[in-house]
């Protein structure tokens, strides 16, 4: 079974949300390697969103944000393209490495009815960041745990300096990052993740 079939015999219409359901399918459709850091994601989404001082009803949101936001990372992006196409879901002209999160974003609507545009537009932007999450602290807390997560091998007290005082400072430092890494090897750089960029250095 391909990959995009494997979705196909999973994924149906009007499934409920549920953690432990969620974490099962994921186990399915992932790599281990994904997996777990679907699940180290979401302990430090959890720990983040504790730092912040999130309610208890924000940190439902937040768990639930960070389960979903890999969940089309099974298929690679020629797979994502694909599967895109067959669903008429509009990709737009972000590089390949964005296709997961709005593949996501599209899944978490559609087979699991979940509406709510915050909890949408997490998932959707986690990986490039928006100007759309600078009021949505459940998008920005998937953004920092993301990319701060225990697995992530690299630099990180420069980031780190910012929590609990500071989110935005936090993500800032995330979003010149990220522009730096494309620009160093050469790449696309998703213009959300400009205009993003632009907007924190004025907050």
């Amino acid at each position: 079974m391909t990959k995009i079939n494997q979705y196909k015999d999973i994924l149906s219409k009007n499934m409920s949300y549920k953690p432990k359901s969620l974490i099962s399918l994921l186990q399915e459709l992932l790599t281990e390697k994904r997996y777990h850091h679907v699940l180290r994601v979401r302990d430090k989404a959890l720990e983040l969103g504790h730092a912040f001082e999130l309610s208890e009803e924000e940190l439902i949101q937040v768990e639930k944000v960070a389960l979903f936001h890999d969940l089309a990372k099974g298929m690679d992006n020629d797979e994502l393209l694909i599967y895109a196409k067959e669903y008429k879901i509009d990709l737009g002209k972000v590089p390949p490495p964005i296709y997961h999160a709005i593949v996501g974003a599209w899944m978490m609507k559609y087979f699991f009815d979940i509406e709510d545009v915050s909890l949408l537009d997490a998932v959707y932007y986690h990986t490039t960041g928006s100007e759309k999450l600078l009021d949505n602290k459940i998008g920005l807390i998937l953004f920092l745990a993301d990319y701060l997560e225990p697995g992530r091998a690299f630099e990180k007290s420069h980031i780190e300096k910012h929590i609990p005082k500071d989110m935005l400072g936090a993500v800032r430092e995330i979003v010149k990052g990220k522009i730096i890494f494309v620009i160093k090897r050469n790449r696309i750089i998703d213009r959300e993740s400009i205009a993003f960029y632009h907007s924190l250095l004025g907050k």
